[in-house]
C-alpha cells in the first residue's frame, strides 16, 4: 500500500497495512543530525536562512528553495512518512536587515513587521507590525471600511507551484498535505476587545476569510492534495483564549462552511490548534463536521486516546507529547507511550501518528528516533 493510499483509507476510517506517519515540520537540527550533513528542512533557522538569501538576491534566494525542497522531500521518503508537506517559510523578500536577529518585511510608512530570529529557542517570528500597533477602536474603524466596501471574490490567489513539484517528484506514493481553511480570531488584545465590542464585525471578517477559504480549497484540490491542514490556534494550557459562546456565536458557523466544503471536496479538513479544547470540544468535533484534528497538546490535557474514545469517528494526526515527553523524556519513556498510543487506536483506526505539533529544536536527536523505532516495531 502506498503512502497516498494509507492516508486516503485512514482518512475515511477504513483498514490499512500501517498506521501512517506525518511530521507537518521537522527542524533542520535534527533532520541534519539524523542524515549527517547539513539539510534545510524547517525550525526558525530555516526562516532565518530564507530572510539572509533574500537579501542577497534573487539567484541565492532560488539556490536555498531547490536545497529546501530536495531535502524536504529526501528526509520525508527516507524516514518513511506517508504525508509530505513543505516548511514553513519565511516566503516574502525582507525590506532590510535591522540587525544581527531583526529583519523589517514592508513600509515602515504603510504595512509592516518586524521579525526577530531567537537562535537559543531556534524561532523565527513577527514581534511587531503595523497590525499589533492598531488599538481596538482603530480595528474597529478599519473593520467597518471593509464591511462596507467588500466584494465576495470569485477565483483563489494562491499559487501551488510546491505540491505540484512534489507530486512531479512522488506521483501518488505519498500523500500530499493541503494547507487551506485556517481561520482564528487573531491572539491579540485588539482583536479580542473588538470581539466583546463588535461581535458583528469580527463575525463578519470571519466570514469573509471562510469565503476566501472555500475557493483556496476548490483550488488546492485540483493539485491532488489528500487533506486539508487547516484550523489555527485558539487556545493555550488553561482553555479555549476566548469563551464557548464566542466560539458557538462566531467562529463554529465558519467551521461547518469549511466542513461542508471539505465534504463535498472529499477530503478530510484537519483542525489543527495547540492547547485544551474540552470546553469547546462537543462543537469543534461534534457541530461542525469537521473530519480531522490535528496539534493534540498532550501536555494541555488533550490525550489523544480520550479524544479517540469520545469522538470516535475523528480522525487524529499526533499522538506523541513534543512539549515535554519528547524533550525531556527518555528514550524508553518515549517508546512505552509510542506502544500505549499505537495499540490504543489500533482497533478503531484513524490515527496519523506524529508528534503532537513538531519536531522541535529542543527534542534531542536520540529521542526523535526512538519514537520513530518505537513506530515502526508498533505498526507504522
Amino acid at each position: 500500500m502506498t503512502g497516498k493510499e494509507r492516508i486516503r483509507k485512514t482518512c475515511k476510517l477504513e483498514p490499512t497495512d500501517k498506521v501512517p506517519m506525518f511530521e507537518q515540520s521537522i527542524c533542520s537540527k535534527v533532520a541534519s543530525d539524523v542524515m549527517g550533513r547539513p539539510m534545510y528542512l524547517g525550525g526558525g533557522e530555516l526562516r532565518m536562512m530564507e530572510a539572509e538569501a533574500w537579501l542577497k538576491g534573487d539567484e541565492a534566494h532560488d539556490e536555498f528553495v531547490a536545497k529546501m525542497k530536495a531535502d524536504t522531500l529526501e528526509f520525508y521518503q527516507h524516514m518513511g512518512y506517508s504525508l509530505i508537506r513543505m516548511p514553513w517559510r519565511a516566503a516574502a523578500r525582507p525590506a532590510k536587515k535591522i540587525d544581527e536577529f531583526h529583519y523589517l518585511y514592508g513600509d515602515r510608512n504603510a504595512s509592516w513587521s518586524v521579525s526577530k530570529y531567537d537562535p537559543d529557542s531556534d524561532s523565527f517570528q513577527t514581534i511587531d507590525s503595523s497590525d499589533r500597533a492598531l488599538t481596538s477602536d482603530q480595528l474597529i474603524e478599519r473593520l467597518e471600511a471593509q464591511s462596507e466596501s467588500y466584494v465576495k471574490p470569485t477565483k483563489t490567489r494562491l499559487t501551488f507551484d510546491d505540491l505540484d513539484w512534489l507530486y512531479e517528484q512522488v506521483g501518488d506514493s505519498i500523500g500530499l498535505a493541503g494547507g487551506a481553511g485556517f481561520i482564528i480570531i487573531p491572539m491579540q488584545p485588539a482583536w479580542w476587545e473588538a470581539t466583546a465590542l463588535r461581535p458583528d464585525l469580527v463575525g463578519q471578517h470571519l466570514e469573509r476569510v471562510t469565503d476566501m477559504n472555500l475557493l483556496n480549497m476548490e483550488a488546492e484540490a485540483q493539485h491532488r492534495i489528500d487533506m486539508f491542514n487547516g484550523g489555527g490556534d485558539l487556545a493555550n494550557n488553561d482553555g479555549p483564549v476566548y469563551s464557548p459562546k464566542v466560539f458557538r456565536e462566531l467562529m463554529l458557523p465558519q467551521v461547518k462552511r469549511i466542513a461542508e466544503k471539505s465534504h463535498e471536496l472529499d477530503l478530510c479538513y484537519f483542525f489543527r490548534t495547540d492547547g485544551w479544547l474540552w470546553p469547546i470540544a462537543d462543537m469543534l468535533f461534534g457541530e461542525s463536521g469537521v473530519g480531522g484534528y490535528g496539534e493534540i497538546d498532550a501536555q494541555a490535557g488533550m490525550d489523544v486516546l480520550e479524544v479517540k474514545k469520545k469522538f470516535p469517528r475523528l480522525v487524529c494526526w499526533g499522538g506523541m507529547d513534543c512539549g515535554r515527553l519528547l524533550t525531556f523524556g527518555t528514550p524508553q519513556e518515549i517508546a512505552d507511550e509510542t506502544k500505549r498510543v499505537l495499540d490504543g487506536c489500533r482497533e478503531v483506526g484513524g490515527l496519523i501518528f506524529g508528534s503532537s505539533n513538531a519536531i522541535h529544536s529542543a527534542i534531542p536527536t536520540e529521542n526523535y528516533l526512538a519514537m520513530i523505532e518505537a513506530a515502526r516495531a508498533n505498526g507504522c
